[in-house]
């Protein structure tokens, strides 16, 4: 199978994150875990420290739909879609598009984007509520990160 690095181009963080010893507590982990607003807008310590649209997303949707042939036909399932940024972007690259996205916690689901925000639903990772065979492509980015192999597998 070919190698294909869907994030390559994914702007560097304008301040980098500090990384050392002891900086975030298990307090601070766990607090994450939660998935909410300290998660999303509260103290970089306890996540992304203020998650908002810039625009990012966007050179990746279209790369997706490149790579992938997605099209305004197509139908995209984003799993630990947070507050909906490349949701939106894949609609901006094709305005017909069916996008659906899932979240483990209300907060990022509340706080999502109005373009994307009534595709958006609760779900766990591993047991989503979609028939098989709905979408043409499904992505999970961010929850490779906090899910242990077992679910991984699960959810794949």
């Amino acid at each position: 199978m070919r190698e294909f690095d869907a994030l390559s181009g994914y702007p560097e963080p304008k301040q980098p994150r500090v990384v050392r010893h002891n900086l975030r507590t298990i307090q601070h982990r766990i607090v994450a875990s939660y998935r909410d607003q300290e998660f999303f807008d509260g103290d970089r310590n306890f996540g992304y420290g203020g998650f908002n649209y810039d625009g990012r997303w966007l050179p990746i949707a279209k790369k997706m739909c490149k790579e992938y042939g997605l099209t305004n036909q197509s139908s995209v399932l984003q799993i630990g879609c947070e507050k909906g940024f490349l949701l939106n972007d894949f609609l901006q690259v094709h305005p017909e598009m069916k996008v659906k996205g899932t979240e483990i916690s209300d907060y990022p689901i509340e706080h999502a984007m109005e373009s994307v925000k009534p595709h958006i639903q609760r779900s766990s990772f591993t047991e989503l509520p979609f028939d098989d065979g709905e979408f043409d492509f499904v992505i999970a980015i961010g929850p490779v990160y906090i899910i242990n192999l077992g679910d991984a597998i699960q959810c794949l």
